[in-house]
């Protein structure tokens, strides 16, 4: 066992006049300006390999807010806590992983009217390297598909359901799958 990489990071944003792509249905984004977005936190990672296998740890705290017309608001979509683990096989020519991705409860809305309760998401994939010089890679995202989470307002008025997946950091509904070939020359 050996313990690989333990570490902090430390970060900041501040931005004025930011354009904010929010989701106002499963299939529909709507861009909402605000006059102010400011971002702070920090993460920290550890990374543990034991014989072939790695576990990647990383934890990270953020303190995030909107000024919009004179109110301060949390960031849609941008959860307080993130925790990510990802167990992947090493040193064999197909890599299989499993990662798991869980945030905190956040909003969906700019005027933080709409709870997203907290969720996990769970990756899993194989990857390969050097394959006659091709890198090849397979993912499934959001293995157990919830599909869909319970959402309410803050004063209990409107109640829905909203994709939980997501791809990029941009929430969407259901599984995903890619598959990549890649080359180099």
């Amino acid at each position: 066992h050996e313990l690989d990489l333990v570490g902090m990071s430390l970060f900041a944003d501040a931005l004025r006049d930011q354009i904010l792509f929010l989701p106002v249905s499963m299939n529909n984004i709507r861009a909402e300006n605000v006059e102010q977005v400011r971002v702070y936190g920090a993460e920290v990672f550890s990374n543990l390999v034991w014989e072939i296998w790695s576990l990647d740890v990383r934890f990270a705290l953020i303190d995030s807010f909107t000024i919009h017309a004179g109110n301060r608001r949390g960031v849609p979509w941008l959860p307080r806590e993130r925790v990510t683990m990802t167990i992947q096989g090493r040193g064999l020519v197909a890599k299989p992983y499993w990662t798991t991705r869980a945030a905190g409860p956040t909003w969906r809305d700019i005027s933080n009217t709409i709870a997203v309760p907290a969720y996990a998401l769970h990756d899993v994939g194989v990857s390969s390297s050097d394959l006659a010089g091709w890198n090849l890679s397979a993912n499934l995202g959001n293995v157990l598909d919830t599909k869909s989470g319970p959402i309410a307002s803050s004063d209990g008025k409107q109640s829905g359901r909203t994709g939980v997946s997501e791809v990029e950091g941009l929430p969407l509904p259901g599984r995903t799958f890619q598959l990549v070939a890649r080359t180099f020359f």
